[in-house]
């Protein structure tokens, strides 16, 4: 007959599972309410929508994410980009302007698709500057059509809506911190011994037995001999001697040899040079052309292919705002980030001109101070612009309008 000691066991590890889930379950229900409680702060300490006289005759709205709304701003009042290009226009021509920022942070193209109907008809902009994608990166959102059917999204834009964040939160964290050096299953080359990636040798002339009448073989060797000599220039020169191969090709020959990630990273950078492709956002683009070709990590299959299907539905998402904005009498303007990292310039200006607007980029002017300033005099720590940063973007997109 079990005793009440034989019992107790059991109990105590019962209990302990039990405060163990309501720690777990309490400890997220605290997350998400100060997060909740964050996002009303956002809602309400803000800039206010509208800038500039209500009788002015030109309204520019400014749609976007956080680099819109201002974080990293010492005072959104006055150090959001739209803010700072209020006053830019307001020395042009007084009182002629009036600027709507309608940004907020962590928004995508999917939401500001949703909320692009309601701001138009309530603002009725002359422009609609439209900076917006970043977002789009970790929270991968379903495509949305609207097609000619007006959007349901017609109350205050800047209004606090509840939504579980901490699941936000969660893609946040998942989609930048993924691990992309875990080693693929495979076979190992035992053959192939470490890559030092050493490129101070001089490099040897080319291997003439390197066959070229199979692309794809050839590039097989190269990155073998690359391999076991670590030397770039040679590399470099053997990729100029082949044609006809694709990304994919790369692609899938790093994930069979399991190429360390050093490795990779430079016959990528090599592959990129010798065939016109640039890397980017887990995706491969050929400025020349507009092609692209989702960038497989090794042991990371999925994140090339999630990163092209975001940018496919970033840009569907930007060429129905830009048909929305043309039908409401409004001219879009594409406005992009201002640094390479975020999206780059090759893509946005795809993406324009496949939507029928213009591009502006900021990057040129930001890359010219950043020569002569350090990162800190143009953005905060986690990459967001200061209040000079800001400037330069509201000078980049004043100077769009007043060309016009």
């Amino acid at each position: 007959m079990p005793s009440a000691a034989d019992g107790q066991p059991r109990r105590g590890f019962a209990r302990r599972l039990r405060d163990t889930a309501i720690l777990v379950v309490a400890s997220l229900a605290l997350l998400e309410f100060v997060l909740q409680a964050a996002s009303l702060v956002v809602a309400i300490v803000g800039p206010t929508s509208r800038a500039g006289g209500d009788g002015a005759r030109r309204v520019v709205l400014c749609v976007g994410d956080s680099f819109t709304y201002g974080l990293g701003a010492s005072s959104f009042e006055a150090g959001a980009y739209p803010a700072q290009l209020q006053r830019l226009l307001d020395r042009a021509a007084p009182g002629a302007w009036r600027v709507v920022n309608a940004g907020f942070p962590g928004r995508n193209s999917r939401q500001a698709l949703e909320r692009s109907d309601g701001q138009l008809a309530r603002e009725r902009p002359e422009f609609v500057c439209v900076l917006i994608g970043l977002n789009d990166r970790w929270s991968h959102p379903e495509p949305l059509d609207l097609g000619t059917t007006p959007s349901a999204r017609i109350d205050d834009d800047r209004a606090w809506r509840f939504e579980v964040r901490t699941w936000r939160l969660w893609l946040l964290i998942r989609n930048q911190f993924r691990d992309e050096t875990t080693a693929a299953p495979g076979r190992e080359h035992d053959d192939l011994p470490l890559w030092t990636g050493d490129d101070a040798t001089a490099p040897p002339p080319p291997d003439p037995t390197i066959s070229r009448d199979d692309p794809k073989l050839a590039l097989r060797e190269a990155v073998r001999t690359y391999w076991r000599s670590g030397v770039r220039a040679r590399l470099d020169a053997e990729l100029r001697a082949i044609s006809g191969l694709d990304p994919t090709d790369l692609n899938a020959l790093l994930e069979e040899l399991r190429a360390p990630r050093a490795l990779r990273e430079n016959v990528a950078a090599a592959f990129a040079a010798a065939f016109g492709w640039r890397q980017a956002d887990g995706i491969w683009l050929k400025p020349s052309t507009g092609e692209q070709r989702a960038f497989v990590t090794i042991g990371e299959m999925n994140v090339g292919v999630e990163a092209l299907r975001a940018f496919q539905v970033h840009r569907e998402h930007v060429a129905q705002i830009a048909e929305r904005c043309r039908a409401s009498g409004a001219t879009p303007v594409l406005i992009g980030y201002p640094n390479r990292t975020s999206f780059p310039d090759e893509y946005l200006a795809d993406v324009a001109k496949r939507a029928g607007m213009e591009f502006h980029s900021t990057v040129t002017r930001f890359e010219a101070r950043l020569a002569q300033e350090p990162a800190a005099a143009l953005f905060v720590a986690d990459g967001h612009c200061n209040d000079v940063g800001y400037a330069l973007l509201a000078q980049v997109v004043r100077d769009a309008l007043l060309e016009r």
